[in-house]
């Protein structure tokens, strides 16, 4: 089974601030040569910052078919909290996940970073929801076994911000912009938590996507109330499959064996 090269995979690009430097509000620049990454330097950023986010996901482009991502700010439901729905990255603390493994792993699911998906929309049943999305290099081939995991995050409910609530996730597997298989809230994740979400599709030797570009969608539904969704360690690999045998092509191997059997016995 070989590994398909997916680029930003875990969204560590690029680099951000660890937890320690990130609560640092008030300051306008932060020296982060003690927060466990190689060199000394130091980054300015807004003096309200309260954690180190990244507008933009490098690897991965904008999936937003109904333009809801405008740059327009929208009151979230039951708060007075204005924003604008966005993706990015970020380096989550632990008041949005849990440690994983007593700590030892920080708190997301792989590395030190996370994408997430932010709707201010509550929800949007006219929507097809927004995202990021990745066209791979590699295309669908015939009689392959295709296997995609993406961890799927539920933020924790923050009392300085209102990310009560889960939107619901989307993951897709498509060739040629035609999709091939797909999950959405089919995993129960427990708030907090990163769960594993698996998309699986075998070809055929007929598809008519045959030699189309792969591509993965990773996209905040607005299925439910709550605002953001987290995405991370996405991983897909391709295995192929012998050809079945068709119902002559059996016949003519038990045919065959007979024949076998038959020159043996007169030997």
């Amino acid at each position: 089974m070989a590994s398909l090269t997916i680029l930003n995979s875990s969204f560590e690009q690029p680099v951000t601030l660890v937890p320690d430097a990130a609560k640092v509000v008030g300051a306008s620049t932060v020296d982060i040569s003690k927060t466990e990454l190689d060199g000394s330097f130091s980054v300015t950023f807004p003096s309200d910052f309260s954690n180190f986010l990244i507008e933009g996901v490098p690897g991965w482009e904008l999936y937003d078919p109904d333009g809801l991502v405008s740059g327009l700010t929208k009151t979230i439901p039951n708060t007075n909290f204005d924003d604008v729905s966005g993706t990015g990255i970020i380096n989550p603390t632990t008041d949005l996940f849990d440690p994983v493994n007593g700590g030892s792993d920080g708190v997301v699911a792989d590395g030190q970073n996370s994408l997430y998906v932010f709707s201010v929309d509550q929800p949007n049943t006219s929507s097809n929801g927004f995202g990021v999305r990745q066209v791979l290099a590699d295309v669908l081939k015939p009689l392959t076994q295709y296997d995609l995991s993406v961890r799927v995050g539920d933020p924790k409910v923050d009392p300085n911000f209102p990310l009560n609530g889960f939107p619901g996730y989307r993951v897709e597997l498509l060739a040629g912009g035609e999709l091939l298989a797909f999950d959405e809230n089919n995993l129960s994740i427990t708030e907090g938590t990163f769960g594993t979400v698996d998309v699986s599709f075998l070809s055929s030797e007929n598809d008519v996507n045959l030699g189309e570009k792969l591509e993965i969608r990773l996209i905040n539904p607005i299925t439910d109330f709550g605002v953001e969704v987290h995405f991370d360690d996405v991983q897909l690999s391709a295995k192929s499959v012998p050809e079945p045998i068709t119902g002559m092509g059996f016949a003519i191997v038990l045919g065959g064996c007979a024949i076998a059997r038959h020159f043996r016995r007169n030997a």
